[in-house]
């Protein structure tokens, strides 16, 4: 499932890279609109990039305990070319929709 995980974060990431806001809405039933999020990235700043592999190893995940489907909740620290690793950080669910396929809901992209 780990694999599942970091793909499913590097799409998003990539979602991000590439400004790709109303793909990214639409694609993770988020609950941020397009628009929050191009706000979100834009106000942090900095040019957003893809991290090297090493990172997505380190992703923060925990499952959540749900008697209808298996979700977890996760946590990336999102990189720019000005800083590296950055404090902003995007928040996930996933949940397993069947045994090939998650479905990525984007919860916040923020400063922690």
């Amino acid at each position: 499932m780990q694999t599942k995980i970091k793909n499913s974060v590097i799409h998003v990431v990539s979602l991000l890279i590439d400004n790709q806001y109303k793909k990214l809405a639409e694609l993770s039933n988020s609950r941020l609109t397009a628009k929050e999020i191009e706000e979100a990235v834009k106000d942090y700043g900095e040019t957003l990039i893809m991290p090297s592999d090493e990172a997505f190893n380190e992703i923060d995940f925990l499952e959540i305990e749900n008697a209808e489907s298996k979700e977890w909740s996760v946590e990336f620290d999102l990189w720019s070319k000005e800083s590296g690793k950055t404090d902003l950080t995007l928040q996930l669910t996933l949940t397993q929709i069947d045994e090939g396929e998650l479905n990525i809901e984007l919860d916040d992209i923020h400063v922690l």
